[in-house]
């Protein structure tokens, strides 16, 4: 019985040509999938920069005007609308064209992605101020549409990021030489660098936003680097705009990011347990250093549990930010106040208090209370919950690159509003990315081939 199976395998092994045959169609499905790919993250790359483009910079107009008085030259009126409407139309071409292609399951990702989605989709309609907001729903679109195109070599999608990322590492450059007084902020006296009293703001809305595409770049460094001058010289660039964005916690990040190459590094070599753990206590030396003092960290913590108990000249003005998310929050506690949340109505109420007009409530926890109430604050830590456990799961085939960028997104959830759901948000594609590396790392390639059943006879 044994041999008789045994020689019925060998007689289905598929011949010479039909081998070529598949490997030919599977080729030329990887090269389709990577158009769709390229197309994907170098469109919703660029929305950044068309915000930039489309927004005056508060340190160089008087933005509490301009908000009061919205209007604007043909040319900043066009890309503002691109920078709305792009992602839109982007999300529904390649839902469509995606719709035929095999998708990749990643286990927990969509219950990830239904417990972040349930706070906005809620205060749409049970919130203080309710209101349909289609382009708050691209981010369910563009997660099938990754599901899809993303089925490609990890090594490969972080190089596509890579690449479409160097528009602002090069473009900020260019933006320095060409028009300083645009893309660097002078006097600059809140920043942390002795002797250094500017910011750099670059081709991106905010020196918070570049530093977070900068930091992007800086963690993929594992998954691309190449042992040229060429690309040694790039990392130092890369190294030096990022410190002269002054964002600490995209600074910090990078550190993190860091200590988590060195641990796998130190894993995937065989390294005895306490070159491992030298590992880790360096790392954690490392993130002491890079936030300061452990005080700080404390007292970030502090703030973000208990805004009220904070002092209110530290975190540059944020702790006021806060308590006034909280006292709009307070009259819905469920489903909050509503998507409108810090929208220019509010910003310009807001405006006497905390003395400029805040886009946002300066910390992912905060927002999500204050649009989507409690229902929005626990499907937030839900959802970083479940991606840390994908990332923990894709430790190795990512050399912790995906460990790095999830981590970087939750240290930034304390200072910004790194997870907003609507692509044209500046930091959405910093989130984006690691629902990238998330798919490609998970679809296992190189691609598994499947030999039609009437081929192998």
């Amino acid at each position: 019985m044994a041999s008789a199976e045994a020689l019925a395998s060998f007689q289905s092994v598929p011949n010479t040509a039909s081998l070529d045959a598949v490997y030919s169609e599977a080729g030329a499905r990887e090269r389709l999938l990577k158009r769709f790919a390229t197309v994907l993250i170098y469109s919703l790359a660029a929305i950044p920069a068309f915000g930039a483009l489309s927004s005056p910079r508060f340190f160089a107009s008087d933005l509490a005007t301009r908000l009061s008085d919205p209007s604007s030259s043909r040319v900043v009126h066009m890309l503002a609308t691109v920078t709305a409407k792009l992602p839109l139309v982007v999300t529904a071409i390649l839902v469509l064209v995606c719709i035929l292609l095999p998708a990749v399951r990643v286990r927990g990702l969509w219950l990830g992605v239904g417990c972040l989605m349930a706070g906005p989709v809620a205060s749409m309609f049970l919130s203080d101020h309710p209101g349909v907001k289609v382009g708050r729903l691209e981010f369910v679109g563009l997660v099938f549409a990754a599901t899809r195109v993303a089925n490609v070599d990890v090594r490969w999608m972080a190089g596509r990021i890579y690449a479409a990322l160097r528009l602002y590492l090069y473009g900020s450059l260019v933006a320095v030489i060409v028009a300083p007084g645009w893309a660097v902020q002078r006097p600059y006296d809140a920043g942390f660098i002795p002797l250094l009293h500017s910011r750099l703001h670059g081709l991106a809305p905010h020196a918070n936003v570049l530093g977070a595409l900068l930091c992007v770049m800086l963690l993929l460094l594992p998954l691309v680097a190449r042992p040229t001058r060429a690309f040694r010289a790039e990392v130092l660039l890369l190294i030096g705009l990022l410190i002269w964005t002054q964002s600490k916690t995209s600074l910090l990040a990078a550190a993190f990011g860091a200590c988590c190459f060195l641990a796998w590094r130190a894993a995937a070599t065989g390294a005895p347990r306490r070159l491992f753990a030298f590992y880790v206590g360096s790392g954690l030396a490392l993130l002491g250093i890079a936030s300061g003092a452990a005080s700080v960290s404390g007292r970030l913590v502090s703030a973000v549990l208990h805004p009220s108990a904070v002092d209110r000249a530290a975190l540059t003005g944020r702790p006021a930010i806060w308590a006034a998310t909280v006292a709009v929050w307070q009259s819905n506690k469920t489903f909050g106040y509503g998507l409108s949340l810090w929208d220019v109505k509010m910003r310009l109420a807001e405006l006497s208090r905390i003395g400029f007009p805040s886009p946002s409530a300066h910390s992912q926890f905060y927002q999500s209370l204050g649009e989507s109430g409690l229902v929005g604050l626990i499907g937030l830590l839900a959802y970083l919950v479940i991606v840390t456990r994908i990332s923990l799961r894709l430790f190795e085939p990512t050399h912790g690159v995906l460990f790095g960028l999830i981590g970087a997104d939750v240290l930034r959830c304390f200072t910004e509003v790194p997870l907003r759901t609507a692509a044209y948000d500046p930091f959405f594609f910093v989130h984006y990315a690691a629902i990238l590396l998330i798919v490609s790392s998970a679809s296992g390639l190189p691609m598994k081939i499947r030999v039609p059943a009437a081929q192998i006879r």
